[in-house]
């Protein structure tokens, strides 16, 4: 109950103060998705067991799995390769970075790791994938920066996101591999600062 308050209250938090393009968001993010929920989840440790995989099959099913989403979510052909104007190369790198440890690292720890595990103990597999999912979704709220409206970006975070962490709450549920979800995650968030670079667009 605990780790849904801590999901509900970051877009709250993040609405409410706007900070979505600055430091404090980053900062937000780490307090309440991984300080917050590490500490509770600490006091807690003896009451849920996390059984990981060794298997080698468990490492390249789910890569399978992961390479065809990858080819598949850029096959679209409104895809387009990103541009960043006037974004120094050092600035566009840490930025990239700070995105992997908090996105890639802090998401999957909190709204799989955590939340799922726990979601999946009451709710059973697809309960648990479902909540989570819904809630990473959520969490992206506020980046709408067209102006269509609420449901309108409500239906497209459930849509994009929302089948994102399906995916990923999935693997995460039939492997229990973290650092696979969590790559899975640094990639998708990275692939336009990566398709940026090797087009060589960047001018210093």
């Amino acid at each position: 109950m605990a780790l849904l308050v801590c999901a509900v209250l970051f877009p709250l938090v993040i609405g409410i103060t706007e900070i979505d393009d600055s430091a404090w968001y980053f900062l937000a993010k780490v307090v309440i998705l991984v300080g917050i929920p590490a500490a509770l989840v600490w006091r807690s440790r003896r009451n849920i067991k996390i059984a990981h995989h060794r298997l080698a099959w468990q490492w390249w099913a789910p890569i399978v799995v992961i390479a065809v989403w990858m080819i598949l979510s850029q096959a679209s052909p409104w895809i387009t390769v990103p541009t960043f104007p006037g974004v120094d190369l050092a600035y566009l790198l840490a930025a990239a970075m700070l995105t992997a440890l908090t996105a890639g690292v802090g998401e999957e720890l909190f709204y799989r790791y955590w939340l799922q595990t726990r979601a999946e103990a009451l709710l059973g597999r697809w309960g648990g994938i479902v909540l989570a999912s819904f809630a990473f979704a959520i969490m992206h709220l506020g980046g709408d920066r067209q102006g269509n409206g609420l449901l309108v970006e409500i239906a497209a975070v459930i849509i994009v996101q929302g089948s994102f962490g399906i995916m990923l709450g999935y693997l995460w549920s039939k492997y229990r591999n973290l650092p696979l979800v969590i790559a899975a995650h640094i990639m998708a968030n990275g692939y336009a600062v990566f398709a940026y670079l090797i087009t060589g667009q960047i001018s210093g």
